[in-house]
C-alpha cells in the first residue's frame, strides 16, 4: 500500500486500497481505487439512485503497479449496478473506475460479498488536478519509477541541467533557460537532432499526450554549444562550458560526446587530430575538478565502441570517463541487457536504459535514436530529481545517495553496468502523495506507455475507448 494521506471516509470502507501511481484512471471527473479480492469470491455493485454517472471495475492479476498496467480481463461498463461478478482465477485485484459530472460529487456505490454489503463514495476533498503527471513515459520510466518522484511532487523544480553537445534546435517542449555558444559559434541554436532528443529525456515538457515527457519535466534546460570541428576544439569548448556552468550556477551537466584517448597526429586537412591533444588533457582535467570544487555533478557518456564483446574497451578508447569526479553512463536495453556497442571498463559508474528512446526532434516532433547517448541524460534528469529531494546535502553527498540507491542488473559486471541502475531512495516514500497527483492508465505504443483515460477488450484486442462508454 502506497503511503500518503488516506483517500477514503474509514467509517464507510475498511478494504478499499488507494490505487499505486502510474497505471490507473484519475482526472477532473473520474476516480480510481483498487482492493484486494480473491478467485472465486463473487461482488455486485450498485447504486441506490439513477444517476448519469458512470462506474467501471477491472480485474488486476497483480496490484495495480507503478508504470505498468497487468490487466488480463475485459473492463465492465455500466451506469447502474453490476451483479453477480465472479472473481476469475488468478486474479487478485479489482479496481473500481468511477466518472461523475465534473463540478458535483458521484454517488455512493454499495459493494456486495456474499452477505456483507458497503457504501462507499469519495470524500469531498478527493480532487485530482489534471497536470504534468497525466503524461505519456518511455519504458525507462518504469524501470527508474519516475512516476513515484512525480506523485510526492518531485520533478526536477529549481534544478538546472546543461546540456552540452551541438546546437539546440527549437521545440516547444524544450523552453531555454540560457546559453552558451563555444568557440568559433555565434549562437547556440541550430537545428540538430542529437542535442534536442537528448534535452527532451532530461526535462522535456509535457505537451501533446502520446509524446513523452523528461524525467525531470520543471527542470531548467541551458543549452551549451560545443565546436566539434576538431577534438583539440571539443576540449576546448568543455572548458568553456565548465567556466559557463559555474557562473550561470548549473546543477548538473550532461555531455553525450565523444572524446577520444588517441591523440595520434594526422594530416586531416584541419590541422587536428586523431584524438585529444595532450598539451590539453592537464588543463581539461583541471576544468572538471574545478566544475567539482563547485558542486556541479557531470554525467558522460560511457560511449559506443564496444565491439559486443564485452570486454574493456574505454582504457584505449575513451576520454571522458577518465576525468576526474564524472559518473559515466553504460547503455541497457529494455530486457536489462547490456546493449552491445555500450562502453565497458573500469570507469563505468552507473547504467540507464538507451535503446530505442523516443524524445524530441527539430520542428516540434519526436523520434527514436538509441545509445549511451540516450542513457546519459536520462540519468542525469535522475539526479536531479535527487538533488530537489535532499536540498540539505551537497553534489557530492547527493552523487554516494544516488549510487547507494543502484540496483545490479543480474548477469552483467561491474565493468559493464558500474553500480547499477539508480532506484528512488526510501526518504522518498516518507513524502505524502500529492492530493494533485494523478494516477495514470497507460497501454503500451511504440516502445512507449501512452497515457489514456480508459480502454477495455473489444473484440478480443484492448482499445482506448473514451471515459464515459466505448468510442467508435
Amino acid at each position: 500500500m502506497m503511503k500518503g494521506r488516506n483517500l477514503f471516509r474509514p467509517s464507510l470502507v475498511t478494504n478499499l486500497i488507494p490505487a499505486s501511481s502510474g497505471t490507473t484512471v484519475a482526472y477532473s471527473t473520474g476516480k480510481s481505487f483498487h482492493f484486494k479480492v480473491k478467485s472465486g469470491e463473487i461482488y455486485s455493485f450498485s447504486r441506490n439512485e439513477v444517476t448519469n454517472d458512470r462506474f467501471r471495475i477491472t480485474f488486476y492479476e497483480e496490484e495495480p503497479a507503478r508504470g505498468t498496467p497487468y490487466v488480463n480481463v475485459a473492463s465492465h461498463d455500466t451506469n447502474l449496478k453490476l451483479e453477480g461478478v465472479k472473481v476469475p482465477e488468478g486474479i487478485n485485484y479489482i479496481l473500481l473506475y468511477i466518472v461523475y459530472q465534473e463540478g458535483e460529487m458521484p454517488s455512493k456505490i454499495k459493494i456486495e460479498k456474499g452477505d456483507k454489503a458497503t457504501d462507499w463514495s469519495p470524500a469531498p476533498e478527493d480532487n485530482y488536478l489534471d497536470n504534468y503527471l497525466k503524461s505519456s513515459t518511455t519504458y525507462a520510466h518504469a524501470k527508474l519509477k519516475i512516476d513515484d518522484y512525480w506523485n510526492r511532487g518531485i520533478s526536477g523544480q529549481g534544478i538546472k541541467i546543461g546540456i552540452v553537445d551541438d546546437g539546440m534546435a527549437k521545440h516547444d517542449a524544450l523552453p531555454i533557460a540560457g546559453g552558451l555558444a563555444c568557440g568559433k559559434h555565434t549562437t547556440y541554436m541550430q537545428e540538430t537532432e542529437h542535442p534536442a532528443h537528448c534535452a527532451g529525456i532530461a526535462l522535456g515538457r509535457n505537451l501533446v499526450n502520446g509524446q513523452p515527457t523528461g524525467i525531470a519535466p520543471d527542470a531548467e534546460l541551458y543549452a551549451i554549444r560545443m565546436d566539434t570541428s576538431t577534438f583539440k576544439a571539443r576540449a576546448e569548448s568543455l572548458i568553456e562550458a565548465i567556466d559557463f556552468a559555474i557562473e550561470e550556477g548549473i546543477d548538473i551537466l550532461s555531455m553525450s560526446i565523444h572524446l577520444s584517448e588517441n591523440s595520434v597526429n594526422v594530416d586531416d586537412g584541419r590541422g587536428s587530430s586523431k584524438g585529444t591533444p595532450k598539451h590539453l588533457r592537464i588543463p581539461l582535467r583541471n576544468a572538471f575538478y574545478k566544475a567539482y570544487k563547485h558542486g556541479i555533478i557531470i554525467c558522460v557518456a560511457a560511449g559506443n565502441h564496444n565491439d559486443g564483446s564485452g570486454k574493456d574497451n574505454i582504457e584505449f578508447e575513451e576520454l571522458l570517463p577518465k576525468m576526474p569526479n564524472v559518473l559515466a553512463v553504460a547503455n541497457l536495453s529494455m530486457g536489462n541487457e547490456r546493449y552491445a556497442t555500450s562502453g565497458v571498463g573500469k570507469w563505468v559508474d552507473i547504467a540507464g536504459y538507451g535503446y530505442r528512446i523516443k524524445s524530441t526532434i527539430p520542428g516540434d516532433r519526436y523520434g527514436h535514436l538509441t545509445g549511451t547517448s540516450m542513457s546519459t541524460p536520462q540519468i542525469a534528469g535522475v539526479f536531479a530529481l535527487y538533488k530537489q529531494l535532499f536540498t540539505d546535502l551537497t553534489a557530492q553527498e547527493i552523487i554516494k545517495k544516488v549510487l547507494a540507491n543502484c540496483k545490479k542488473v543480474e548477469g552483467l559486471n561491474a565493468l559493464q553496468q558500474g553500480r547499477g541502475v539508480p532506484h528512488p531512495p526510501v526518504e522518498l516514500y516518507d513524502l505524502p502523495v500529492l492530493s494533485t497527483a494523478t494516477n495514470n492508465l497507460r497501454i503500451r505504443k511504440d516502445v512507449m506507455w501512452q497515457a489514456v483515460d480508459t480502454y477495455a477488450k473489444i473484440d478480443g484486442r484492448w482499445k482506448e475507448v473514451e471515459a464515459m462508454g466505448f468510442g467508435e
